[in-house]
């Protein structure tokens, strides 16, 4: 019994097999004509543009009067920080930035002041704006040691 039904399965399938190889009609080439072997026009590239050579980066002229302010907000700055007045030097050396970005010391001390902050409130925000502002100083006077010793605090891993 079980030899009929697989056979009976086995014609049904050649049956359609068959039936599908019949409806499926070999088409015939298509003749091309001389005017449909031309291809419509592409739109065109447009013209390379001229590349412009970047000339390496430098610190744009400003006015020297500017500096002058900057130090003397550093200076005044200097003197809240070492009485503890971090809110007030923070303002400060924001303006001495905004002013004149190009003073290391300015980085430098905003930099501390995000360190104290951020050290006695756990806050990581300040920690990492500390880490980026002695980055900055680094970047502007590379040969400060102080920087250095600060930015090894952000390497060192101590045991939690």
């Amino acid at each position: 019994m079980m030899g009929f039904h697989k056979f009976s399965i086995l014609i049904i399938f050649s049956m359609a097999l068959v039936s599908c190889t019949k409806s499926v009609q070999p088409q015939e080439p298509v003749q091309v004509s001389p005017s449909t072997k031309q291809i419509a026009s592409l739109p065109k590239t447009p013209p390379a543009k001229k590349v412009i050579k970047k000339e390496p980066r430098r610190i744009p002229e400003t006015d020297p009067q500017l500096a002058v302010i900057a130090q003397k907000k550093i200076k005044r700055a200097k003197k809240l920080y070492s009485t503890g007045e971090y809110d007030k030097a923070e303002i400060l050396l924001k303006e001495s930035i905004t002013a004149f970005p190009f003073l290391a010391q300015a980085q430098l001390t905003l930099g501390k002041i995000f360190l104290i902050k951020g050290s006695a409130t756990r806050d990581m925000a300040l920690l990492n704006s500390a880490r980026l502002m002695f980055e900055m100083a680094r970047a502007i006077d590379p040969g400060q040691a102080e920087v250095q010793t600060l930015l090894e605090l952000f390497t060192v891993q101590y045991p939690e």
